[in-house]
């Protein structure tokens, strides 16, 4: 038996596939701090044998950050791929923090003022790709750190001294880095706690430098990343721009680098193609619509302007460059939108749904994405059943979403209740277990 959920996040989207045969797989994680690994564990899922991002934004990759932090089992994950680039792209920052603070900040470009010795290192592309993903998420939260702070502490610095392994020393330039990292965030996040600020600093230290005897360097990288993430959300901006969503995205692709080296499961990337792909993946029942495994080369130049980098963070969460998967056999399947407009398709062409089929509508169903569903066509829409999982704060849906024969909403605009859903696959066709229509649908 098969049956598909629509985890209750209480913020963003979080679907979940249970199949008896081929395993559990769940498609993006919602927010982090949502609890989804508790929201798992009383469903009885003990293993997921794959789980899926569809875009690298907080309301998706946030609880699968958080799922990765528990350690849970789990076979492999898939990420987009623009998350690897972003990570690689920051580790080949050219070192012109004063043009990163101008970037960052207001989007305005002054002249080049790096020091040249910042990029007197001998090799880009280290050996140890371990090692070359520390460096990565080095370089994330040193620019995220910069755009917090406001000025570029790191300017003074060669390359060398920052990241560069010395081996004459007990601790490299890396270590060195992180610990006094978290001391500055550590401070931070104490003038914040109000009345109990130096019990909180001490812990926080005392919490990294025991990682660093009993843990390794990822440990407390990890916790720096945790420290920036809680930075982003006091500054300026919303959810999709400015440094707000800058420092965000910067913080979680740092988060997720370090826990990419620790997690004992596969991790694999998937890169947006501007078409059509159906690329299957090997000995699960998932195909990538708009997408193929990504190839483990890079080709970005081997320094990059904060220009650049600003660039591709922007990529990383733009809606546009989201995937969507598609579950099933030749019964009945699911299509996850996720959070794009399907910008791959083109006039006239569209996704033929052959068989029932369960359908998340995208971008959650709101008004923005009408364009999408002139480009799904079902042989017959009364086998399917559409999804939608939260609203937006002016509880607007799409009226193709709302013309559907057959919906059902997480979120009751009407009354505001929450509906968890559950559908299960019966005699080859989707049956409702729980779950309702949104009044306003």
């Amino acid at each position: 038996m098969t049956e598909f959920r629509v985890l209750p996040i209480r913020c963003g989207d979080s679907y979940l596939i249970r199949s008896g045969g081929c395993g559990d797989f769940l498609f993006d994680g919602g927010q982090d701090g949502c609890g989804l690994h508790e929201l798992l564990e009383e469903r009885k899922v003990r293993k997921l044998r794959a789980v899926f991002c569809t875009n690298t934004c907080r309301e998706r990759l946030g609880g699968i950050l958080d799922l990765m932090e528990t350690g849970m089992g789990v076979t492999e994950y898939w990420f987009p791929e623009s998350l690897d680039l972003l990570m690689e792209s920051a580790r080949r920052f050219d070192g012109d923090w004063q043009g990163w603070l101008a970037q960052g900040s207001n989007g305005k470009q002054i002249p080049y003022l790096a020091d040249p010795q910042w990029n007197t290192f001998p090799d880009i592309l280290p050996r140890d790709s371990a090692r070359r993903r520390m460096e990565s998420v080095a370089m994330l939260i040193a620019l995220g750190m910069t755009l917090c702070l406001g000025e570029t502490p790191y300017a003074h610095l060669t390359r060398d001294s920052f990241i560069v392994k010395d081996n004459d020393e007990a601790e490299d330039g890396l270590t060195k880095f992180f610990i006094s990292t978290l001391e500055t965030l550590s401070d931070r996040a104490a003038c914040r706690w109000q009345g109990e600020g130096a019990p909180v600093n001490r812990a926080i230290t005392v919490i990294g430098k025991r990682l660093m005897r009993g843990g390794t360097t990822e440990d407390v990288a990890h916790l720096c990343g945790r420290l920036l993430l809680a930075e982003a959300d006091l500054l300026p901006g919303g959810a999709e721009r400015g440094v707000r969503s800058l420092v965000t995205t910067l913080a979680l692709t740092a988060i997720a680098g370090a826990l990419i080296l620790k997690s004992p499961a596969r991790v694999r990337f998937m890169s947006n193609a501007d078409c059509c792909q159906y690329a299957g993946l090997s000995r699960v029942p998932v195909k990538c619509i708009n997408g193929c495994p990504a190839e483990d080369r890079y080709t970005l130049p081997d320094l990059m302007s904060p220009k650049e980098i600003l660039e591709q963070a922007r990529q990383t969460i733009d809606f546009r460059n989201g995937l969507v998967y598609q579950y099933g056999n030749r019964d009945c399947g699911v299509l996850l939108c996720g959070d794009t407009r399907l910008p791959f398709l083109g006039n006239g062409e569209a996704l033929v749904l052959d068989r029932p089929t369960i359908i998340a509508a995208p971008r959650q169903g709101g008004p923005s994405t009408e364009r999408a569903y002139a480009h799904i066509h079902a042989d017959d829409p009364n086998r399917n059943i559409w999804v939608r999982t939260h609203y937006s704060t002016a509880r607007k849906v799409a009226t193709s979403f709302s013309l559907q024969p057959n919906k059902l909403c997480l979120n009751n605009c009407g009354d505001t209740t929450l509906q968890e859903i559950l559908i299960r696959r019966t005699n080859g066709n989707w049956e409702q277990v729980s779950g309702g229509r949104c009044a306003r649908c």
